[in-house]
């Protein structure tokens, strides 16, 4: 799975977090398909699911339901169109923004037609309603019925994105504060409210997608989950162990250089988890499918193919 990265391309700001990893290729990369596909024949990969870039923080800052409508369907009208050259190598995945459930809904309906694979929420709502309500049970009744999973990939909060952020700013305001806390806990927060709110339990064959956040996590996480449940789920209209629903409905990208992959598939099984290139950083990329292999290189063959390629095609129905 590919991230649709925003720009890398070297500047004096970004000189010490983004480095300019294809410099004679430039944006190319970003914008030719034909130029991506090249670039995963060189890895080695067979075909990626695109999701949008670090720059779709705007709809934190939008209230016009009608401008974030607007948004989407620039956006998912490229990314379709960016993809059609290669339909069994590049697969697109919508950006829904569910301000208004009703518009959301429409949007979603249209962008099945259109062949998207998979829609992308931010782990914050623009309208403050956690994703638990049942304000948004029509776009999960939609999403369950159409097949297409939905993902809560991390995005940057807009007061991260200054300058400053790619340099030394004070505490609580750097890159590396954010890569390391925020940006797990972001997605934390509204995958307990699928829980809590009993999405899952009315949605029992909705797929929800974890990304860009490891899987190291995990184990602890839907442990504790579980523990809290017994002793307060009586206050959440959670019917059953959260742990049921995670293995029935719940998928988690894994980063490619993760050592607590193996540990994470023992506890909770090898069909949950698949990976993330993270494409362009430099975490990932390049070598992205050297670095997985490495990282679950001690586990079963069939484990390893879920993760290297069976549990995404199985989460996407590709």
């Amino acid at each position: 799975m590919v991230h649709r990265g925003g720009s890398f391309l070297r500047d004096e700001s970004r000189a010490g977090y983004c480095c300019s990893l294809w410099p004679a290729r430039g944006s190319s990369l970003l914008y030719d398909p034909h130029a991506r596909v090249k670039l995963l024949d060189e890895e080695g990969i067979d075909a990626a699911v695109l999701y949008p870039t670090l720059g779709l923080l705007w709809e934190g800052e939008v209230n016009d339901p009608e401008l974030a409508l607007a948004y989407c369907r620039v956006y998912n009208d490229w990314i379709t169109a960016f993809c059609r050259p290669y339909p069994d190598r590049l697969y697109s995945v919508a950006h829904i923004s569910l301000m208004d459930v009703e518009r959301a809904v429409t949007e979603l309906k249209r962008v099945a037609k259109l062949g998207i694979k998979g829609v992308m929420l931010t782990p914050w709502p623009a309208n403050g309603k956690a994703y638990g309500d049942t304000y948004y049970d029509p776009f999960w009744a939609v999403a369950q019925e159409l097949g297409v999973p939905v993902g809560l990939h991390v995005i940057a909060r807009p007061r991260y994105l200054g300058s400053q952020w790619y340099q030394h700013p004070t505490f609580h305001g750097s890159a590396f504060y954010y890569l390391s806390v925020t940006l797990g806990f972001d997605i934390q927060w509204s995958f307990v409210s699928f829980f809590e709110g009993g999405v899952l339990e009315r949605f029992p064959r909705l797929k929800l997608l974890c990304l860009e956040v490891g899987a190291g996590w995990v184990p602890h996480f839907i442990e504790r989950m579980d523990s809290k449940w017994e002793h307060s789920g009586f206050m959440t209209a959670c019917k059953r162990p959260p742990s049921e629903y995670f293995r029935r409905q719940v998928w988690v990208g894994a980063d490619v250089d993760e050592s607590m992959i193996p540990a994470a598939s023992e506890r909770w099984g090898s069909d949950k988890f698949f990976w993330s290139s993270d494409f362009p950083h430099f975490d990932g990329f390049p070598g992205a499918l050297r670095k997985l292999k490495q990282s679950v290189q001690g586990m079963a063959p069939a484990d390893q193919q879920n993760i290297i390629g069976d549990n995404a095609a199985r989460a996407y129905n590709l």
